[in-house]
């Protein structure tokens, strides 16, 4: 700004000196014309030359403060304009860098509530597995027992009415004796085949558990496989990413250099042409 003012003011100086000089060589030649005319006519005349002079060097200082002030202003705003510019970018950056560290942040503890929500699941469908186990071993040998008691009861009973009643119709026909037999053994049957049944049912619901238990451990291990993949994976992501704000960072240092060394040589130029005039 003081550059400018001081090439603005110079030109005006000289503007004015050669203005001076023109008017004081029109004097002269107005005197020389005039010689022989009366005073008081000389008199007017020059007080009304100094007075269109002074005029003249009044408007041109309005003129010259005007284009000042115009030109202070004009520096002015570009160097509010540039300072506004360079906080708004800082500002900007800073933001960006705020925001994506609070989404890192929020992405952490998501994963984190992930992790712990799927543990607490794998926790509990361990214990409900644990228990169905128990509780269906329980069930297994309460039925087993029951049914073993029944059988040996039904067996004494049969037993024991066996032989009250070959005691008691001793003396009936061979016939009737081979009919209660063969009913007997129908019985007998019937029932081993039911508690053949019953033991089949059993062996298949403990297939099914231990068919199941097998398919979930299978899946953990392909599960634990895959978080490993993932946080590779996500590790890979991340070196990439600082890598390429590393190399961001760089160029904007190599841009900002190259911008302060253009603003020196304009600077040097200026002070160089400033000094010559």
């Amino acid at each position: 700004t003081i550059s400018v003012q001081s090439i603005f003011r110079g030109r005006c100086d000289r503007i004015r000196v050669n203005r001076l000089r023109a008017t004081i060589v029109l004097q002269k030649q107005v005197r020389a014309v005039q010689q022989r005319q009366r005073y008081l006519e000389e008199y007017r005349r020059v007080v009304l030359i100094q007075s269109v002079g002074r005029m003249f060097l009044a408007k041109l200082r309005r003129q010259e403060l005007a284009a000042a002030v115009c030109i202070q202003a004009s520096v002015r705003s570009w160097i509010v304009r540039r300072q506004y510019l360079e906080k708004r970018c800082a500002a900007i950056v800073l933001q960006s860098i705020f925001r994506g560290r609070c989404g890192r942040i929020y992405v952490n503890r998501l994963r984190a509530a992930i992790v712990l929500q799927k543990q607490a699941r794998a926790v509990q469908e361990r214990q409900r597995f644990v228990e169905l186990k128990q509780a269906t071993i329980s069930v297994q040998s309460i039925f087993r027992g029951r049914c073993d008691r029944i059988r040996v009861n039904r067996l004494r009973a049969t037993i024991v009415l066996q032989k009250q009643v070959r005691a008691v119709q001793q003396r009936q026909r061979y016939l009737e004796e081979y009919r209660r037999v063969v009913l007997i053994q129908s019985v007998g049957r019937m029932f081993l085949a039911k508690l053949r049944r019953q033991e089949l049912a059993a062996a298949v619901c403990i297939q099914a558990s231990v068919r199941s238990w097998i398919v979930r451990r299978q899946y953990l291990e392909k599960r634990c496989a895959a978080i490993v993949l993932q946080s590779i994976f996500r590790g890979r992501c991340g070196r990439i990413y600082v890598n390429r704000l590393r190399a961001a960072i760089v160029l904007q240092k190599q841009a900002r250099a190259v911008q302060e060394r253009q603003r020196f040589v304009e600077l040097k130029q200026a002070t160089i042409s400033v000094q010559s005039i």
